[in-house]
């Protein structure tokens, strides 16, 4: 069985209608199989997916064999899928290097962009778990796995995903420059 749900964030802000405005929606896709364990699935499983063939059994039929037996009309009930809210983790002020050239008077002809993005991402996640490692954490790179967050840190002998919620926690990367924090 696969599950579909909507994860959406909203901001302070409202719509014409009054509502809290949606700053990001999209859907996520979760399979159960017959022991009930369950995992992510990537983007759009649904186009591996086709409809049942007209001279296909039917969903009846399927769902009366022996090895569908798990499947019933409370599987959702049971599969027990709840959403969490989202946790902002921490915040990020991006400051392009022309504005910082500008305030300290420097002129410089060199591209204000990476050439090669995905090599500064590869550096710029080093650098995040290798400080990660240094704090007692152990950190995945999850860049290709499009989860929406590119390194997991986990909390050493407990498995647990680390959680850090600070008002003062503040990133600043410098575009072309080097990272602080």
């Amino acid at each position: 069985m696969v599950f579909y749900l909507e994860h959406a964030i909203q901001d302070a802000g409202l719509t014409r209608a009054g509502e809290r405005r949606i700053v990001s929606k999209r859907m996520l896709y979760v399979e159960q199989d017959a022991d009930g364990a369950t995992r992510y699935v990537h983007y759009a499983p649904y186009l591996d997916y086709r409809p049942l063939a007209p001279d296909e059994p039917g969903i009846d039929a399927i769902l009366d064999r022996t090895e569908c037996r798990w499947i019933d009309r409370e599987l959702e009930r049971k599969a027990q899928l709840s959403p969490l809210p989202p946790v902002v983790l921490g915040g990020l002020l991006v400051v392009p290097i022309g504005l910082i050239r500008a305030m300290t008077g420097q002129t410089s002809n060199e591209p204000t962009h990476p050439v090669d993005t995905q090599a500064s991402a590869a550096r710029a996640r080093a650098i995040v778990m290798a400080v990660e490692r240094g704090l007692g954490f152990e950190p995945t790179d999850r860049e290709f796995e499009k989860l929406g967050y590119d390194i997991e840190s986990r909390v050493p002998g407990t498995g647990k995903l680390r959680s850090r919620r600070s008002q003062n926690d503040c990133s600043l990367l410098l575009r072309g420059g080097s990272a602080t924090c």
